[in-house]
């Protein structure tokens, strides 16, 4: 989204570059209009020399090249380009980084990690999507300069008249994988919601492995079963827009996320959040009354949270307080802006 984002805000005249070819990628015409395409041949079977040669044919062509996943090859491949093009091509490479990226060897006072330093303080941008990533990797790695820029959110200017908020907690993402602990989410679930008129609806793929655990959930709670609703995959983006209309809480489960795109979709929609204490969670709701954290893998203390809620000891903020927190801190303009300001672009007059 960013590229497209830059492109609509009049930054830049944006591309984008992977290995299908254009007619399988129908939504760059009906979702992302003025985005532009060129595909990358797969010659060498490896991604960091089908990227190097790509920047190579098109040397002079690009003004920032935007990269993800920043690793040693990916970096000495950037000040190679950028030798070669006379330091005309500016890289930015967004991080993508949860907090796992603490267990990773990155420190820069030995002798690799002080010519990796010398090598990224040639990179124009290092981002990383939240304050507590970016903070370590500032003071404790060989990264030069990172900057905090967050995710940003495809958010209307006035909340729909479609909001209608009913009693359910929400998931969206891939039900049952080790990273998404959708386990808790039940267990808590499990522990509150036999005795009230609220529901549970998880929407997203279902791991094979938890299709049996979703068997033995309805056995321990066979209440459940109409109180749960396990919707799997909706790939209809209006019809998953009224489920986050008609939610009030979403509950993020997860054991690590590098950002969690789903928070800022749910609050957009007016959801107060329940979140893990992941870092990127607790940049958007620590400070403010929109949701409340609990620990990761922590059953007792979400089961907690939502009978708070249940029985209103929690009063849920108005809808459009929170739709309005989306739109003026995470919108995806004010997100571009911030971006294109670090790389010292200004906007062309029209």
């Amino acid at each position: 989204m960013i590229p497209y984002y830059l492109s609509k805000e009049g930054y830049y005249d944006s591309y984008i570059s992977f290995y299908k070819p254009q007619d399988e990628l129908p939504y760059l015409k009906s979702e992302l209009q003025g985005l532009k395409y060129i595909q990358m041949n797969n010659y060498f079977n490896h991604e960091i020399f089908n990227i190097f040669f790509f920047l190579l044919r098109n040397l002079f062509r690009f003004d920032v090249i935007m990269l993800f996943h920043p690793n040693p090859y990916k970096i000495l491949m950037a000040n190679i380009i950028k030798v070669l093009s006379f330091n005309k091509i500016k890289f930015y490479f967004k991080m993508d980084a949860d907090h796992r990226v603490i267990e990773q060897k990155l420190a820069h006072q030995s002798l690799g990690g002080r010519i990796k330093n010398f090598l990224c303080k040639r990179i124009d941008l290092f981002t990383a999507e939240s304050q507590e990533v970016c903070n370590y990797l500032n003071e404790h790695t060989y990264y030069d300069a990172v900057r905090y820029i967050p995710n940003g959110c495809v958010v209307s200017d006035i909340l729909s008249d479609k909001v209608r908020k009913e009693n359910i907690f929400l998931t969206v993402g891939r039900l049952g994988t080790y990273q998404k602990d959708t386990e808790t989410l039940l267990e808590a679930f499990g522990v509150v919601g036999q005795y009230t008129d609220w529901r549970l609806v998880l929407v997203g793929t279902i791991e094979d492995s938890f299709k049996d655990y979703i068997k033995d959930y309805f056995r321990k709670y066979p209440w459940a079963k109409d109180k749960v609703d396990i919707l799997g995959p909706i790939y209809d983006r209006n019809k998953l827009l009224h489920i986050y209309q008609k939610s009030s809480v979403f509950v993020l489960s997860s054991r690590y996320e590098s950002f969690g795109l789903v928070l800022l979709e749910a609050m957009s929609q007016g959801c107060y959040i329940l979140s893990t204490d992941l870092s990127p969670s607790k940049d958007i709701i620590a400070t403010n009354s929109l949701g409340a954290l609990y620990p990761v893998e922590g059953k007792a203390e979400l089961a907690k949270l939502m009978k708070q809620i249940v029985q209103h000891e929690i009063v849920l903020p108005e809808v459009h307080l929170v739709h309005e927190y989306i739109k003026k801190n995470y919108s995806w303009s004010i997100v571009v802006d911030r971006i294109a300001s670090h790389l010292d672009h200004e906007i062309t007059s029209t």
